[in-house]
């Protein structure tokens, strides 16, 4: 039974909103005011959508004109029904214009992991833009141009028109059209069929899912060997997917009409680093490359990447949506536990089956305990535990009945060093407070303390 593990999901875009859709905005030519009247403007549009809950536009307070919209709906349904309305198409023309990016991948795997159980904290390790100045997008272009292409698809319309618009500036754009357009043509929704139809298609596939990665899904479901496939990407999850495609046997131009870079505040992945060398989490689960090589950057930075790496080897699981995602880390020696398919649902699977095996378990004093990164279960009941008493407890657990000093529990707990002898004795107090048994820890006079066996 899996009840509440703890675990980090690290990806394209965090934000503990429930159920959110978050969009970036850069004004560009606009002034922040002109800008912050066109949202008022269209927010009179979602306020009588039953499904609305709430909206709210936060202004960067660290890059100059760059907003971020919040929209907070009930539930993903009510969001993709407001999107196939007319009342969409009316509030899109009125912020398209400023649109950057918009991203649903981090909630997805939050909203999963929680459905069976998890306590999760989602972590912005990557900020995505959506830009023709992306990784080789003229290249990539040039490349297209170079064969036939029997499959493109398109995983945005902002991406798909930014393309465009750097292909006029080189001049290439009516040659891209009609060569992209031979070839089946598959939408990822609504709003990228759109924009295949303003240049004149009308035979356009989609899913009834409305995603990338479920037209990913139709292309593995059929023979992909010989096959020259174009997929337009928005942000970095579609590597993993085009790595998918590669492995079937088909040739794979990635466009990518994104840029990517670190979090802007450096303390988000210091944080998530803090709780993985101090084990307060049980694992962590990645879904993209550069969220790993962002945080091992930074662990760089701070000099603590062994600490990182021997607790990502030992205590804390990484588990990765993809072999792409898992590379720097295996790359470092650290196991990874990566999901048989690029799909979120079997990253989520992956957490399932292996976090909760690789709990410490024991029997003590009469009691089966599992020892959790922020929690114990005693006889199937979660008890939540403050970050010192727990680090006792599972310094203590991993030699059940055996007596540890004060200065053995230092030993064994990172980044304790300079913790004084007081202090653990006031951890184990409250230990024996939270746990409501207090005869499971013994005092060893002058020795130190043990868990009962």
């Amino acid at each position: 039974m899996l009840t509440d593990f703890s675990c980090r999901s690290v990806g394209a875009r965090a934000r503990c909103i429930p159920r959110p859709h978050t969009t970036t905005c850069s004004p560009r030519a606009a002034s922040g005011d002109e800008f912050e009247r066109a949202w008022l403007d269209a927010d009179g549009d979602l306020a009588a959508e039953p499904a609305s809950l709430h909206r709210t536009l936060l202004r960067s307070s660290t890059e100059s004109g760059v907003y971020f919209i919040v929209s907070d709906w009930v539930d993903e349904d009510g969001f993709r029904a407001f999107e196939d309305s007319a009342v969409h198409l009316a509030h899109r023309a009125k912020l398209h214009p400023y649109r950057s990016s918009g991203s649903f991948t981090t909630m997805h795997v939050v909203h999963a992991l929680e459905a069976v159980g998890a306590r999760t904290v989602s972590v912005q390790a990557v900020r995505s833009f959506a830009s023709a100045e992306g990784v080789g997008v003229r290249e990539a272009t040039l490349a297209v141009l170079a064969g036939r292409v029997d499959d493109l698809l398109v995983a945005s319309d902002f991406g798909f028109r930014v393309w465009l618009r750097a292909a006029r500036r080189w001049g290439l754009a009516d040659r891209l059209v009609g060569h992209v357009t031979a070839g089946r043509l598959l939408a990822s929704d609504a709003r990228a069929a759109d924009a295949l139809r303003e240049v004149g298609c009308s035979e356009i596939w989609s899913t009834a899912a409305g995603s990338t990665e479920e037209l990913v899904r139709y292309l593995l479901g059929h023979r992909q060997v010989g096959r020259r496939v174009v997929v337009q990407g928005d942000g970095v999850s579609v590597a993993e997917w085009c790595h998918a495609l590669r492995g079937a046997g088909a040739e794979v131009v990635e466009v990518q009409t994104f840029r990517f870079a670190p979090p802007v505040h450096a303390d988000l992945l210091r944080r998530l680093a803090d709780q993985v060398v101090n084990r307060q989490v049980d694992a962590v689960a990645f879904t993209a490359a550069p969220a790993v090589v962002h945080l091992l950057a930074q662990a760089v930075a701070d000099r603590r990447r062994d600490a990182l790496l021997n607790a990502l080897a030992d205590e804390v699981p990484a588990l990765c949506v993809g072999s792409l995602t898992a590379a720097p880390l295996a790359g470092a020696g650290v196991p990874v536990l990566v999901a048989a398919r690029p799909y979120l649902e079997e990253l989520v699977a992956v957490a399932r089956e292996q976090v909760p095996v690789r709990a410490v378990r024991l029997a003590a004093g009469g009691y089966r305990m599992e020892v959790r990164g922020q929690a114990v279960v005693l006889n199937d009941e979660l008890i939540p535990v403050p970050p010192g008493p727990i680090a006792v407890l599972r310094a203590l657990a991993r030699n059940p009945g055996r007596v540890l000093s004060c200065a053995e529990i230092r030993r064994a707990t990172p980044n304790w060093a300079a913790v004084d002898d007081h202090a653990i004795e006031q951890a184990v107090s409250r230990l024996r407070r939270t746990l409501h048994h207090g005869d499971l820890i013994q005092t060893v006079m002058r020795r130190g303390y043990r868990l009962v066996g």
